[in-house]
Parts: C-alpha cells; structure tokens; sequence
C-alpha cells in the first residue's frame, strides 16, 4: 500500500507500507514505464517488478554499498488484490465549500459504493457520509460542519467484501460571513495602470510600514516568518514586535538560520531574544536532516483569539531589508480570511514544533523532515485558491514543481514570468509544449546566471529578457507567472509566493506557493508584469481585450474553461469553431443527465461566448460539451469535433 495519491514525474522514489512496516523509497518509477501521471494504488495490491541497486546519492564514499529498490516495468505489474474499485481521481476533491459544508467529488475504476469518513482527527470521530447507489462517479455533501474548521477525511470503496481506502486527506470549509474575504495585491514599484481590466493595481506601496502596522494592529496574536530581517527596516519592524509582545500580543518569530550568522539580521535575533520575543531559526531541528534554508516570508495576524474580521494572512516575495525594500521590485498580497490563515498555522507550528507560545526544540520540523499538515483548497471571495509548500515531497498532491507545471499545462493563451530565477528544464519544457500548441510565452528573469538556469534554454524560443539591475532599476525578486490574463474573458490565474522556481526550493528550502484562479488578480499582476517586462526591452503587445478576436477566423476548435470557475449563477462559456459549422453546446450534471442546452444552431467561423445560468440547479460538478460539425463541402467538411470541460457550481 503506498503512502502516496499518484505517480506523477518520472524518476522518483516513493515509499511502501506492508504488514512488516513502511520501506523509504523503495518503489522507483522510471521515466518509460507506461502510467506516468496516473493515480497510484488505493489500497492493497501486488506488485512484480526488478529489484535493483543504488549507491546513495548523498555519499561519496565508491566502497559504500546503496540500498535496493522495485522497478515495476508497465501497468500490469500493479496488481489490485480487491473486489472494490480503486480510487483513480487525482486530488484536490473539494468540488465545492461553504462555511457550514463541503462537498466532494472522486472517480473509482468500476463501480462501487462510496464513503467519506471525516473528523478533527484522522480517526474521524464525527461521523460517515455514504453516496448512495453503486457508481463511478461519486459526489457528496458533507453538513454540520463549522466555519473555518480544518478536517481530515477519508474516502472508501465498497465491493463485495473488500474495501479501498484513500490516504487520510486534509479540508476546511470556508469563512464565516464575519469575514470580509477581502484580498488585497501590492507593488513595490510602479506597474502599468493603462492593462486595468477590473482594478488598478496599487503601486509604489511601502511593504515596511504596511507590516508595521499590521502589527500595531495585532491584539491577540502574530506569527512571523522571515528569511532576511536587517537594516533600517528590521530596526521598525523589531520595535513594532517587541511592542506587541510587551503588551500582551502571543509572538513566535521564525528566521532562517543561515541569516542569523549575518550580523544584520543576527543583531534582530538577538534584540528579539533578549526582549523575551520567542524566536528560533532553522538550526534548531536538532538531529534532523534539514539542508535547505528557511526562505519562508509570511505573517499571521490574530489568528489566536481576533475576530473574524481581525485576522489576516500576508505572504510575499519580500525581505524586510532595506534593499529589499527600496531597490528590489517586490509583490505583496494578503488576505482577511481564517481558513487560509489557519493552513499556514499549521505549517508554521509544524516548524515551531508546538502549537503553545513556546518552541519544542526537540520537534521542530524543517525542510524534507516536515509533511503536509495544512488543506490545500481555498475558496475566498469569488477567487478559488491552492496552496503548497515546500518541500512537500511526492505526498497526496506531488511536489510544488508538479503543481507549477499542471498549472502551465492548463495554459490557454498567455504564460507571463516575473522570475527572480528559474533553473528547472521540467518546467521550461512544459511551457515550450504549450508554446508549440500556440500559447504566447514572454517573461522577464532577474539573475540569468545562477547556476543551473534555463535562461538560455527559453530564450531560443520565448520572448524572454534579463531585467537590468544597473539604476534606476534593481534586482528582479518576484517568484510570479500569470497565465491567460491578456483576455479578460478567459479564466486568469497566478501563481506566487516566495517559491523560486529552483530544485532546491522543490526539494529542500521552506518555502510557500499559492496558485490563485481570480481574473481581477490575474490582471493586477499583469499590470506589474507588463512595466518590468518594458524596462527589460520586451517589445510584444500586451493587449487586454476580446475585440481584438472577434473578426479573426481561429486557427483550431478550442473550447476554454468557463470564467468564472468555481461559480455562484452565471458563468461564462468560451468556444471558438475554424469553418461554418451545426453547433452543440450542452451542460449535463455527474450522472450524465442533460440539464441545459446552450446552443443548438449554425454558426459561422468565429469564437463565441455563451453565459450560462444555473440558478435553478442544486450546487455541485457539471460539465459541459461542445460539438461542431462543419457545413458540407467546407475545408472541414467530415470531421465532428467534440471537447468536454467540467465546472462547479456553488451557491
């Protein structure tokens, strides 16, 4: 039975459990094998495969022996020993929250009974949902939970005497409505207000004093956590920490301990510790095997005892050094909401080694030693949020550098870099394929020739630039990428957070990453993307508009994810059709019932936006199909073209 949701990335290690104990990465699955980025076992099963060799990677040593590993060869050496169906879905589960419920959604290879266990705990004390009928698609709505809550479930499949479970699975519901939600972008240097397709992006913002007076503000708790604190701006920010602990404020402060041995932010240790401000670093995961660093830059506020709509969770690519603050082009986003500020609790306290004002020094968790101990899915406001850190390993969601690269996989139309580095050809050759389906590319990287970049890599085919450092510009610090913002219409996401897009953030580093599905921020980020991307020489046209499409013939049929996506109502459908064509276009829910028909008619070549209504359907996963035939005797006569995307819809 594996302890891992899917073998996805080839050329990995995952561990195996059997009635004798849990083996460390004994399972090796290579690159040729055939079910890469299919899910992995639920459940027990048999497995043949090569037994093999290995010399460990971190000696040096030639005399020293390695240990063995199973090298399954193709699918059928996975053996499944149940009547019952595995669990094939990938997560995330959630198809949709409220502040009260979750529902969920899985597929299992075969028909089969479903079952959702769910608790505080993972003995899930509070109780069982069960999907009624035997199916392949299982979709259930778990009720009288509180807001806010984080939970953990397991989902089960019944077959004739046997049962498959699921590995224990982490959720919250959503906040209350005494939380305002409110997500709020910042800049640090001027951005390009003319792209502002909902809001202009706030420019010039000051992130030292924006944190100052957070903290001001902080009435019952603050935790922190920092890479690099020196300079004028530690001397503010130091003041206002010692202040709120003077006055009754719960502190933790977490800084990276590789800085600490740097006078500048060592003295900050110091003035912290001396204060009676508890403060660690990353050295003190003692007997661990931590090698990365603490890259984190995170603040929870009043998460502890505030008020719903006291706390806040900010996160950003930001040192509080005076560099950093002045020079450095920076991004800054926050958020007044629990749910998210109680998964980076649980990150946190995973690292601090306790969840009491003090550290355990003998649990502190930091880098490979830590799990995944926080829910991932998000749903804030209108925007719908993921969240990683780092290093996660190959665990239920597979590695960070998984999630950046499904995301770039789903691009559409744009992929937009503002990257302090990247050095991962795994990435850079998931963005050529999109570029080679016809996906604009362009980016900006600040430091070209850190070890290992791909710079050169993508500059050969994208519209890439080195950002000048020299004045009045600075070092490039963003770890973002926007994806399909240059058409308002179409579903923008980000992604962000202090996450360099390196092996040693995947692997070893602390680090936190949030992909966010909001057009409105999509578009504020390309604001800032659009300036750098000016003052580095980049001279395409970043055009926010549909007109610019509408009298072009497209080259393909493509149908786009719905926008928005989760949606309350309306939501809009995008589809475009190459020749005159009779066009389907239908929604059906999970059991493959038509509940709406769109358009039924014939179109000329062009693309199309349909807006759907689904006010009087219950809340849950829909789906919905386009099918184009084109007109006898056109270019694309005897060809049908048919593509299927799913949505979900939540009240």
């Amino acid at each position: 039975n594996t302890d891992f949701w899917f073998i996805e990335g080839a050329g990995k290690n995952y561990n195996l459990t059997d009635f004798t104990g849990t083996y460390q990465d004994i399972i090796r699955i290579n690159k040729a094998v055939d079910f890469v980025d299919q899910p992995a076992p639920s459940g027990i099963f048999d497995v043949i495969a090569v037994v093999s060799q290995f010399k460990p990677q971190t000696q040096q040593d030639p005399t020293l022996i390695g240990g063995y590993q199973l090298m399954p060869r193709f699918s059928d050496d996975i053996i499944f020993a149940s009547d019952a169906p595995p669990i094939v879905s990938l997560p995330p589960y959630e198809s949709s929250a409220t502040d009260t419920s979750i529902t969920f959604s899985w597929t299992t290879g075969g028909d089969g009974l479903g079952e959702v266990w769910y608790g505080l705990t993972d003995e899930y004390e509070l109780g069982k949902a069960k999907v009624s009928g035997f199916r392949e698609e299982h979709t259930i709505t778990v009720t009288g939970l509180d807001p806010a809550t984080i939970y953990n479930v397991q989902f089960l499949s019944f077959a004739a005497e046997d049962t498959v479970r699921s590995a224990n699975y982490i959720t919250t519901t959503r906040s209350s409505a005494q939380t305002t939600q409110t997500i709020n972008v910042y800049f640090n240097q001027s951005v390009d207000h003319s792209l502002a397709a909902f809001e202009e992006a706030e420019q010039n913002k000051d992130f030292r004093w924006h944190l100052w007076q957070r903290i001001q503000d902080a009435s019952h708790s603050l935790d922190l956590a920092f890479y690099s604190i020196s300079g004028s701006v530690s001397g503010d920010l130091q003041n206002a920490i010692i202040a709120a602990h003077n006055r009754g404020v719960q502190v933790r402060v977490i800084i990276d301990e590789d800085r600490v041995r740097n006078s500048a932010t060592g003295s900050t240790f110091s003035a912290l510790n001396n204060a009676g401000v508890p403060v660690i670093h990353g050295g003190f995961n003692y007997g661990q095997s931590n090698s990365g660093i603490h890259h984190n830059k995170f603040a929870i506020i009043d998460y502890y005892g505030g008020d719903p709509d006291d706390v806040w969770l900010i996160t950003s690519s930001w040192n509080a050094t005076d560099p950093g603050t002045d020079t450095h082009r920076q991004n800054m986003i926050e958020f007044q909401d629990v749910s998210i500020a109680g998964a980076y609790s649980r990150e946190f306290e995973q690292m601090w080694g306790s969840t009491d004002a003090q550290p355990d020094l003998n649990n502190t968790k930091f880098g490979p030693d830590k799990s995944v101990v926080n829910p991932t899915v998000f749903w804030i406001g209108d925007a719908y949020i993921r969240l990683f850190f780092s290093p996660q390993g190959f665990g239920q969601f597979g590695s960070v550098e998984e999630q950046i690269i499904r995301t770039v996989n789903a691009a559409d139309h744009s992929i937009n870099l503002g990257l302090n580095l990247i050095t991962r050809s795994t990435i850079a050759n998931a963005m050529k394929n999109r570029y080679d389906n016809g996906v604009v590319v362009r980016g900006v990287i600040g430091d070209p020739n850190v070890g290992g970049s791909v710079y050169g890599e993508l500059a050969q085919w994208a519209d890439v630039h080195v950002y000048p450092q020299t004045a009045p510009y600075g070092l490039l610090h963003h770890k973002y990428a926007v994806f399909d913002a240059e058409n308002s219409p179409w579903n923008g996401k980000v992604i962000t957070g202090s996450h360099n897009w390196s092996r040693a953030a995947n692997e070893r580093n602390d680090e936190n990453t949030l992909v966010i599905h909001d057009p409105n921020i999509a578009n504020q980020y390309l604001q800032e993307f659009a300036r750098r991307y000016q003052e580095a020489g980049g001279e395409g046209d970043i055009v926010v508009s549909v007109e610019r499409e509408e009298n072009q013939i497209p080259r393909d049929f493509t149908l786009h994810q719905n926008y928005p996506n989760p949606f309350n109502n309306l939501t809009t459908i995008r589809y475009s059709i190459p020749y005159d064509s009779d066009v389907s276009l239908r929604v059906y829910n999970l059991l493959g019932q038509e509940v709406k028909t769109l358009v039924h008619e014939r179109q000329i070549a062009g693309t199309y936006n349909v807006t759907f209504d689904a006010s009087g359907l219950p809340s849950g996963v829909y789906f919905y199909r386009v099918s184009a035939a084109p007109h006898d005797g056109g270019n694309g006569a005897g060809r049908e073209f048919v593509d299927v995307r799913r949505m979900v819809f939540m009240k």
